[in-house]
Formats: C-alpha cells, structure tokens, sequence
C-alpha cells in the first residue's frame, strides 16, 4: 500500500520545526500499528529558492518507508507511506491533518501487487 497525502493549510510553525517533523513519525507510526527502523532524517533544503525551501523527512519503518517534503513558501506538505503491511489509510489521513493543523488533506491509495 501507498498512501500519497497532500495537505494544505499546514501550521506554519509545525512544517518548519525539526524537532515537530522528527516526532511526527514515530507517532504516526503507533497510530496505524507499524514499527520505525532507526531515527528519522530530517533536513532542510533548497535554500537558493524560496519556492523550494523547506525540511524533507525520511523514516523507514520495518515494512518500507515514510516520507515527506514540506513547503515553506506555500505551507503545504506532502507526504507518502509506503507499506507491505496494511494499515488504515483513512486513519493515516486524518491523524496526519491534525499533526500538521491542515485546512484540507487529499489523499491517494496505491495498492501495488
């Protein structure tokens, strides 16, 4: 399964926290039963733009990965979950919209075979 959230409207102190972007995660993960495998990376990048400027996230998790790449310029986020084992996407979704404080989440599920 993937699950591919687009959320707009983000808190904009939350998208452009490290310490809030490592944690969220790990809670994620307790929420749809997945386990994380090591620590999360989270930097920011794309400093030259103001487009593009903003922190990307990397968790891998026993069953694939969680990532993310958060727009400073726009406040939006955009997040993917990538696992073999099934998880409950709209629980996903709506816990993810809360994290962040976002106006409105689209998502999109990919089942892969």
């Amino acid at each position: 399964m993937e699950l591919v959230l687009d959320l707009v409207g983000c808190d904009p102190d939350t998208i452009r926290s490290k310490e809030r972007l490592v944690a969220y995660p790990g809670e994620l993960c307790r929420v749809i039963d997945m386990t994380p495998y090591g620590e999360p990376f989270v930097e920011r990048f794309g400093l030259a733009g103001t487009k593009t400027a903003g922190f990307s996230l990397v968790q891998l998790i026993e069953t694939s990965s969680i990532t993310g790449h958060f727009s400073e310029a726009s406040n939006r986020a955009y997040i993917n979950v990538f696992s073999c084992k099934d998880f409950d996407p709209a629980i996903a979704t709506e816990f993810t919209r809360r994290f962040f404080t976002a106006r409105s989440a689209r998502h999109t599920l990919l089942i892969r075979e």
